[in-house]
């Protein structure tokens, strides 16, 4: 449950990005470089530590959260949002297949069907905003969604060492990724605190809660429950400017979370079932 939780605050701090960049009036990749920057700084103040070994699990992971993150912003420049997230989000489905094979970790006719709901939902969710789009931008697409899924794969593989270190050293490797273009666009007070925001809450405290997470549940799980993150972006706006969804989002919004919180409390039956009846 606690993992579950840890999730959920992560999946709902990452929604915020879509207001909070609406403060910064500068390029993708600018933001994307500072907000990294800021993110690596903050999680070396929340974990009181400096990635020193820096072996293959960390570059590896290092390297696909930097590329995630990288990509996306690529997809949502040169394709529309909505193609973006989906693209980005069919990552159970990659995850569903890797852990099985690189983690060993069982994946059930469940966890299978909750995929194939939650995707189905999201096709539902953003219909009214899918489209053929740019090619090169839905390629980045399924790019960040391959990368998203391998890097969750990869922090998975680390549970009994700091996955947190990757997500340090990746943040690095984004910002220097991002660094060329950050002086493009303007850099007023507006600015500096979107950017402040995106990198110590939206992103860092965010990634401080999903690498406690990831220790603790499955690969699978780390990449379901967060998946409430793209119906929640919606419902920011709706609260600050109130632009209200469609009923078409409105019911694959409805048909994702009811799979999220069917699989979260199907995850609690074993526990249930273990725990000695007070008679014993």
């Amino acid at each position: 449950m606690k993992g579950t939780v840890l999730l959920l605050v992560a999946a709902i701090l990452w929604s915020m990005g879509g207001l909070l960049i609406k403060l910064v009036e500068v390029s993708p990749m600018g933001v994307s470089s500072a907000r990294s920057f800021v993110a690596a700084f903050t999680l070396m103040v929340l974990t009181g530590r400096l990635p020193r070994r820096l072996g293959p699990p960390i570059l590896i992971g290092g390297t696909l959260y930097a590329l995630t993150v990288t990509t996306f912003v690529i997809a949502t420049r040169y394709t529309t949002a909505a193609n973006a997230i989906v693209l980005q989000y069919a990552a159970p489905v990659y995850v569903a297949i890797l852990s099985g094979a690189v983690l060993k970790e069982s994946v059930t006719g469940r966890d299978w069907a909750a995929v194939g709901l939650i995707v189905i939902g999201l096709l539902i969710f953003f219909a009214d905003g899918l489209s053929v789009g740019n090619n090169f931008g839905n390629l980045m697409g399924l790019l960040s969604g391959i990368c998203f899924a391998s890097m969750v794969v990869s922090l998975r593989g680390m549970k009994d060492r700091h996955p947190v270190d990757a997500v340090i050293v990746g943040n690095l490797i984004a910002a220097l990724l991002g660094a060329p273009w950050l002086l493009e666009g303007r850099w007023d007070s507006s600015s500096f605190l979107g950017i402040a925001l995106l990198g110590s809450i939206q992103l860092g405290l965010s990634y401080f809660l999903y690498t406690r997470a990831i220790t603790i549940v499955t690969a699978l799980q780390a990449v379901l429950i967060p998946v409430v993150e793209p119906l929640l972006n919606p419902v920011w706006v709706y609260l600050w400017m109130g632009e209200k969804p469609s009923e078409t989002a409105i019911i694959g919004a409805t048909l994702v979370l009811g799979t999220v919180i069917w699989r979260a409390l199907d995850q609690l039956a074993p526990t249930r079932e273990s725990a000695p009846s007070p008679a014993s």
